[in-house]
């Protein structure tokens, strides 16, 4: 009877002792030599090559895809189309215009102008690349536009340009520079989303006034998306996409962002902060002296509170003359400015990885079947 009595003790032991080793050795080295979140870039990767781009040295491979949208402001429209005529070409990167024409249900003057000037531009070249024009057969808004506009395939990047914006003559050599010397770089950073070209001076998080980088008015990382002047990237923004449609029902929040009051049913930009913030990712803004920038929000008089901030003044080639804005591209500066209820504090958010989640319920799984199995075993002797 005692000589049974201790077996049964040792047998429990050794089973603890098992499932103890296998919850928590040997499943994590499992799932960590899996790597899901390394098998998952790859896949996308893969997916993401363009078969129809040829490797011929010749054919410029490197495209910008700059998105106009509109729906029934066709003065605003000449406006910005005038400026962006006016800007300085560029020749490293081929740059395609296209404009999104938004559906009005009211038939209104405004839309059809906007409809027949949009229609005229459509199958012409500009100055800067050929011209297209996309006319939506029903109501979209904003959000959706900018969400269904793009499909992007490796080597391309896109900008996006509203009706109320107006754009310096030197957006493009901005945006080329900025592609070439972190975009086309051989050591691409992989935490970087895009190129934000739209000097801010107003903290949309903390709705306060921002805090100057004392960098030498280099270039600097932020997790904050712009929908001003923004170049993204390929291969992040696609994985946003797929993002966005599984998390497209959700109110994406933040903490501490008061962003949180934005409605989500109207905002792309409120899930996309959210990405960038579960991802780790961030933009490369401009960081220029006196709030010089490449794009402005333009606002009427009547509206003194938002021209005080988000009104900058733009950017001339002027300007530029005997100064050294044109050469301040080193690797970029390694000030982040993230999520936190103090902007000024430097954080860069922990990535979110499937890896991390996968060992966390793999260990609460078998702890849960190993305390059953316990139960069983002892319950059986």
């Amino acid at each position: 009877c005692s000589f049974s009595l201790v077996m049964r003790q040792v047998v429990f032991v050794v089973v603890v002792a098992l499932a103890v080793t296998v919850t928590f050795i040997v499943l994590p080295i499992i799932i960590n030599d899996q790597n899901p979140s390394q098998q998952h870039y790859e896949e996308f990767e893969k997916s993401a090559r363009d078969p129809l781009k040829l490797e011929d040295p010749d054919v410029v491979t490197i495209e910008l895809k700059l998105f106009l949208l509109m729906k029934n402001t066709p003065t605003k429209f000449k406006k910005i189309w005038e400026d962006l005529m006016r800007a300085t070409p560029v020749k490293s990167v081929a740059v395609q215009l296209i404009i999104h024409v938004d559906f009005d249900k009211d038939n209104s003057e405004g839309w059809q102008e906007q409809v027949r000037i949009a229609s005229q531009l459509s199958g012409s070249e500009s100055v800067h690349g050929p011209v297209t024009s996309v006319f939506a057969t029903s109501p979209r808004g904003l959000k959706a536009t900018m969400l269904e506009a793009w499909a992007p395939i490796r080597g391309e990047y896109a900008m996006f340009l509203e009706d109320d914006i107006d754009v310096s003559e030197m957006l493009l050599v901005y945006a080329e520079k900025f592609i070439m010397a972190y975009g086309e770089s051989s050591q691409k950073d992989p935490t970087v989303l895009g190129y934000k070209l739209y000097n801010q001076k107003w903290d949309e998080v903390n709705q306060r006034f921002e805090e100057k980088v004392d960098n030498g008015y280099a270039p600097f990382k932020i997790q904050e998306p712009c929908s001003w002047g923004t170049v993204f990237i390929a291969e992040p923004y696609k994985r946003y996409l797929a993002w966005f449609m599984e998390n497209y029902e959700s109110d994406p929040m933040i903490p501490h962002a008061w962003s949180n009051t934005w409605d989500a049913k109207k905002s792309a930009k409120k899930y996309l902060q959210r990405f960038m913030w579960e991802e780790g990712l961030f933009l490369i803004s401009i960081n220029f002296p006196r709030d010089l920038s490449l794009v402005s929000p333009s606002f009427s008089k009547e509206e003194p509170l938002l021209t005080n901030r988000w009104s900058v003044p733009l950017l001339t080639e002027r300007e530029l003359e005997g100064s050294s804005l044109l050469l301040i591209f080193p690797p970029s500066s390694n000030t982040f400015r993230s999520f936190s209820f103090d902007r000024a504090e430097v954080i860069v958010m922990k990535k979110f990885e499937l890896k991390d989640v996968l060992s966390d319920q793999a260990m609460r799984y078998s702890c849960c079947l190993g305390c059953i199995f316990l139960l069983f075993v002892f319950l059986s002797l």
